[in-house]
């Protein structure tokens, strides 16, 4: 809720993932992490966007997991990240799931 009390679309980007990484409940976290994706996007910043979407991707079981992963690392790819799990870490620390 603290990154609503900016009114700015990058300050809302921030709050809310650290709101994500904050969450201990793997489902919270992934929820979480999907509006964080979105409002990344709104704010223009496509690295947090790309690595957020990395780290839900670690967090889903599956196909859809996997997707998310493998799409996050092409578009990580296309920023000239060599290491698209060691950014999204960096980038997007998060504490459910431990991964």
């Amino acid at each position: 809720a603290l990154h609503r009390l900016h009114g700015n679309p990058w300050a809302d980007a921030m709050g809310t993932l650290l709101e994500a990484g904050a969450q201990l409940d793997r489902d919270a976290a992934v929820r979480m992490l999907a509006i964080a994706i979105e409002a990344c996007v709104r704010a223009d910043l496509a690295a947090f966007a790309y690595a957020a979407r990395r780290r839900r991707g670690e967090l889903l079981d599956g196909d859809e997991g996997r997707a998310l992963v493998a799409r996050a690392d092409r578009e990580l790819a296309d920023q000239a990240v060599r290491a698209p799990d060691k950014f999204a870490r960096l980038l997007v620390p998060i504490r459910a799931g431990n991964p």
